[in-house]
């Protein structure tokens, strides 16, 4: 669970950068340092004024992208985050626990990983699955490579996985849809399932489905509440795709599609 509860977040910004401290493991052989950070802009207020910062003004972040981009050019002696530091009675010691920034990244700022904002959204089907595409693929493990689409807009039928035939799609009660095509030797028949990163984008896929009578738009709002829906469905759906789109063939295409493992891997685990 993150540490950071709700933004924003404040900083206490001197001249070019940003207010941090020792680290209680810092030497003056290995200096480390710590940027301060504060859950309420009073804390920060009442922090400045204790240490007597000149030059010093209190700044916020509105998301964790924004604190994301304050975080990773920090020069190498800072090493942590502090939050909500604060002086001990006596005025002179400091009451405060570090995370180390790489462990604020990649545990803490989950909305930091990912190149959508959410909600995100699936199509859900009358009997409460997702939809999606059933579509051909290859029976050994694929390499990442080629489930990853490089490329700025590519077809699922001219990648790994694939949907060879033209043929309109029909939407079966189960969680996909039924792409009409034929298995060959080493392929296998798989679910795919389609994730939205807008509203309309999700509406417009549904339109364009035959059988769209009672499909629900579903939004899933926060990285937490994706990585469960995703873990829950590893192994039963075998990649996801990413705002997918239906051509006037009938043709799915997708921007980009990994396998559910390495979608959760790479935008959701640590």
């Amino acid at each position: 669970m993150s540490i950071i509860k709700k933004f924003p977040i404040y900083l206490i910004r001197v001249g070019m950068g940003y207010a941090t401290i020792s680290t209680p493991d810092s030497s003056e052989d290995s200096p480390k340092y710590a940027v301060l950070l504060f859950s309420e802009e009073n804390y920060a207020e009442d922090f400045l004024t204790s240490a007597e910062l000149e030059n010093a003004e209190v700044r916020y972040v509105r998301d964790e992208r924004e604190l994301a981009r304050v975080l990773v050019p920090q020069p190498k002696p800072v090493t942590s985050v502090v939050l909500d530091a604060k002086f001990e009675s006596d005025g002179q010691h400091l009451s405060m626990t570090c995370i180390s920034i790489q462990d604020m990244l990649t545990k803490h700022l989950l909305k930091a990983r990912c190149p959508w904002d959410y909600p995100v959204y699936f199509l859900e089907m009358p009997d409460g699955n997702f939809a999606g595409i059933r579509a051909v693929v290859p029976t050994e493990k694929p390499k990442p490579e080629n489930l990853s689409d490089s490329h700025t807009h590519s077809e699922i039928k001219n990648e790994a996985p694939k949907t060879e035939h033209t043929s309109s799609c029909e939407t079966p009660n189960h969680t996909s849809l039924e792409v009409k095509m034929e298995t060959h030797a080493g392929t296998k028949m798989e679910n795919i399932v389609a994730l939205f990163t807008s509203h309309q984008k999700a509406k417009e896929y549904r339109q364009r489905m035959k059988k769209a009578s009672g499909i629900q738009i579903f939004a899933v709002h926060t990285p937490i509440s994706l990585c469960e829906i995703l873990q829950e469905m590893n192994g039963k759906v075998y990649a996801v795709a990413l705002d997918p789109t239906i051509d006037e063939n009938g043709i799915h295409k997708t921007p980009q599609c990994l396998t559910t493992e390495k979608f959760l891997a790479t935008f959701l685990l640590y």
